[in-house]
């Protein structure tokens, strides 16, 4: 019987077959993998790291991270400028570029692309809030702008009668005039020109939406940015083009140490995009992505854990992978990957040494090596180490100790497991490393007498299931959407349950004290006391089961020019370049 994985890549060498033809040896083309189906494409939707690495090329916001500089500096992209901020820090006004289009698109008349008006953010962000979307990301505004959760309200209050709400105002939103933003906040909000720079807070033409219907945006994008969507085939292929229309966009001329020196900084001043067009690839199944891009058929990947020791010895690559051209960039994510334990779960959510004793069974150092090739550190504190307010936290709370899980599974009222029901871990998606892994996970927690049941399923599936809390245990990971702990703080605020980004439904509110003053706070060594003693209280309550913090090898071949891959700077591949003659040399003849 043949291995899944090998039907998969008779699948992807078809379709990729079909994708680099003669055509794309001419032209600039990029040929990217996705790890799974993009969930959505609609910006008030777009929340997963799929769904963002393709909707930021298209769907663009008022600011973005420099792609030259770390640390991460937020510089304008639709915005003309930073904000102007008033003295008591809790008024901002934003001028926005004049001149920017939409791309062409049949919701405009004849066709053509209209103007970007400062009324079309406003018209987004009061969309996010429309109850049958189930927008994750109106926890950018809320409790943070004046009149977001009256206009809320007025929306779920007044549902036959959306169409008039929504010519109302929400009073701390206003647009002064075309090119104006003006925001009126509760309280000081020093992330809000950070959450800006998300894909929430992109705008949104409202002929869009006319034409196509509020749920009519998941696999179709109209923005602003350097490249428009030609095509979306699920479980297959998306294809973006350079968009014809876009304003154009210098490639940065500062930068860092490693910019400066890398070369990076060569393309400096040249006009976005060099891509003609982009093909994202999706491959659910790690090893017939490695595979393609061996044969030069994708141009970028990272390192599938069963090949990494045959391209990869002591941090480094082997001779004969480099020989084919391929480079290797190397960098410890600002994401966190932990154990989660939903609350409002009847068995999980009411026992806290039961959750305990759960942790305390995980073999992290064992689970890197096993798992990641040794490309992850053992997390010990909820903000990841290269995020401002990591806690310098040494030891991890509820480490792997065999006897001591035992002894909290006993006092759990379940000694040896006896009257322990079966518990369901849910996984993030079906390939063979997710189950590998919650595999182990099963053999581990066996050992104290646990069992759990491992549900597959595909990843918008599961992100259906944390969006409406149907799950029970589970692997969470955030990737930051800004560099700060609040980011991370944030997805335990009990202000954030299902539908938001708080997947364990907690609720203390001694966090969510500690929380609101750490997100009105700049970085301090007070700060710094506050986050410490908010993580206090997650770990002593074991909500979370902190397992690694990853290391990112990327793995290019050496035709992609400008290729610098951060998880945090969503719109990276605009900046991507391909030299066609090196490209037509390296490429390996089939």
């Amino acid at each position: 019987m043949l291995k899944s994985w090998f039907l998969a890549f008779l699948l992807s060498f078809s379709l990729l077959t079909a994708c680099t033809s003669k055509e794309d040896e001419n032209i600039k083309a990029l040929n990217f993998p996705l790890g799974d189906d993009v969930k959505s494409l609609d910006p008030s939707l777009a929340y997963d790291s799929v769904s963002l690495t393709v909707m930021p090329l298209s769907m663009e916001s008022l600011f973005q991270y420099a792609y030259t500089k770390i640390p991460l500096e937020v510089e304008p992209l639709l915005a003309d400028g930073m904000p102007e901020v008033s003295k008591d820090k809790k008024t901002y006004t934003i001028k926005i570029k004049k001149g920017v289009l939409w791309q062409d698109d049949s919701a405009f008349p004849n066709g053509k692309g209209r103007e970007l008006k400062a009324n079309d953010f406003i018209y987004a962000w009061k969309r996010m809030l429309i109850p049958e979307l189930q927008s994750p990301g109106t926890w950018i505004f809320d409790g943070k702008v004046v009149g977001w959760e009256a206009f809320k309200k007025r929306l779920i209050e007044n549902k036959d009668n959306r169409e008039a709400i929504f010519t109302e105002d929400v009073e701390g939103l206003k647009a002064l005039d075309d090119y104006t933003l003006q925001f009126k906040l509760t309280q000081p909000y020093p992330q809000l020109v950070h959450v800006l720079t998300m894909g929430f807070g992109a705008p949104m033409a409202p002929e869009v939406i006319a034409k196509y219907g509020q749920q009519g945006m998941n696999e179709r994008m109209v923005g602003t940015g350097p490249f428009r969507l030609v095509s979306f085939t699920k479980g297959s292929k998306i294809v973006l083009e350079k968009n014809p229309s876009f304003r154009g966009e210098a490639f940065p001329s500062t930068g860092d140490a490693d910019a400066q020196t890398s070369g990076l900084l060569a393309a400096a001043g040249q006009k976005l995009p060099f891509l003609e067009r982009i093909t994202f690839h999706v491959f659910k199944e790690s090893q017939p992505a490695w595979l393609q891009f061996l044969k030069g058929n994708i141009d970028a990947n990272s390192v599938p854990k069963d090949s990494f020791d045959a391209a990869i010895a002591n941090g480094a690559l082997k001779p004969e992978i480099e020989a084919k051209g391929i480079r290797l960039r190397k960098s410890e994510e600002a994401v966190a990957w932990y154990l989660n334990f939903n609350m409002k779960d009847k068995l999980v959510g009411t026992n806290a040494n039961l959750r305990k004793a759960i942790s305390m069974a995980i073999n992290r150092d064992e689970y890197i090596q096993k798992f990641l090739n040794g490309r992850g550190v053992k997390a010990t504190s909820i903000v990841p180490r290269v995020i401002a307010g990591h806690t310098g936290r040494k030891e991890l709370t509820n480490d792997y100790n065999l006897e001591k899980a035992k002894e909290l599974l006993a006092k759990a009222g379940y000694p040896e497991g006896k009257g322990l029901p079966v518990i369901k871990y849910d996984l993030r998606g079906s390939s063979t490393d997710a189950r590998q892994a919650a595999e182990y996970f099963q053999k581990s927690l066996a050992a104290i007498g646990v069992n759990i049941e491992v549900v597959v399923n595909t990843f918008p599936a599961y992100l259906e299931k944390e969006k409406n809390g149907n799950l029970q245990f589970f692997m969470g990971g955030w990737s930051a959407d800004f560099p700060d702990a609040e980011n991370f703080l944030f997805l335990l605020s009990s202000k954030n349950v299902a539908p938001g980004p708080n997947a364990s439904n907690y609720v203390n509110p001694a966090y969510d004290r500690l929380y609101e003053r750490v997100a009105q706070m700049a970085p301090s060594a007070e700060r710094s006391a506050l986050i410490r003693q908010a993580e206090e209280i997650v770990f002593n309550d074991g909500v979370w089961s902190m397992i690694h913090y990853p290391v990112r090898f990327s793995l290019s071949h050496g035709w992609l020019q400008n290729y610098r891959p951060n998880s945090q700077i969503l719109n990276d591949l605009k900046y991507i370049d391909i030299d066609l003659a090196k490209k037509k040399d390296g490429k390996p003849k089939l």
